[in-house]
């Protein structure tokens, strides 16, 4: 079995939000960190797991007092 299944295995999702969108450059936006994100969008949840995917082109990802990160298309990042 791989990590992945085997993660998944063990923990227990209680639901999901997927939101898409397009951006063309320049463009920029600030996520909430996920305790703050979660009282807004599931305030029962203990804790909430924000992932992005890359579908095409290019970005750049820079978490709260981290360095920036290139990503790709094809490249997912969990925060």
């Amino acid at each position: 079995m791989d990590v992945l299944s085997d993660v998944l295995q063990k923990i227990r999702i209680q639901g999901a939000l997927f939101l898409n969108t397009e951006c063309h450059e320049p463009w920029c936006m600030q996520v909430p960190e996920g305790p703050d994100l979660a009282k807004f969008l599931y305030p029962q949840a203990e804790r909430l797991i924000i992932c992005h995917t890359v579908l095409e082109g290019r970005c750049w990802i820079q978490p709260a007092g981290g360095e920036p990160v290139a990503l790709n298309a094809g490249d997912a990042v969990t925060l």
